[in-house]
């Protein structure tokens, strides 16, 4: 049996030296650095547009989708934000860190007069819909009906 003393020394040492093991957020956290002027844009959530495009500014509207194999691929012809917001919105909505497994392509001309196309690979079904429903949304400010998809 263990005695009362080396009980206290033990945890007194566990406490004070933080034996504990790394996470994985400790292990990729990059170091922190003070930097008055901000490089890189904020990120946007799927209720928010992003900053430099307020609510309503955008524009975008369903052409139409088809099955990728279990996947299913949306197709938009949009103006008023950038092929980065809508990006960035989508991605958001989804929850995904990053555009992994989205498939995202945009920037060639859309067939409308005046607009840009994307085109975006999300899993099939309503989950999938919803994703890219909502992050045209927050990207361009306007409802699902309005785009024309409501999933």
């Amino acid at each position: 049996m263990l005695s009362p003393t080396y009980l206290t020394i033990l945890l007194a040492t566990l406490t004070t030296t933080t034996l504990a093991a790394p996470t994985i957020s400790t292990n990729i956290k990059p170091p922190i650095t003070p930097n008055p002027k901000p490089t890189t844009k904020p990120s946007t959530s799927p209720s928010s547009p992003p900053k430099n495009h307020p609510r309503g500014q955008g524009e975008a509207h369903y052409v139409r989708n088809w099955d990728e194999g279990g996947r299913k691929r949306y197709e938009y012809d949009f103006k008023g934000v950038s092929c980065n917001d809508i990006d960035i919105a989508v991605v958001t909505a989804g929850g995904i860190p990053g555009p992994a497994g989205m498939n995202f392509q945009c920037g060639w001309k859309g067939t409308r007069e005046g607009f840009l196309q994307f085109d975006v690979s999300v899993v099939e079904g309503v989950a999938g819909a919803a994703v890219v429903s909502n992050g045209v949304g927050a990207a361009t400010g306007q409802s699902c009906g309005d785009s024309g998809f409501c999933p």
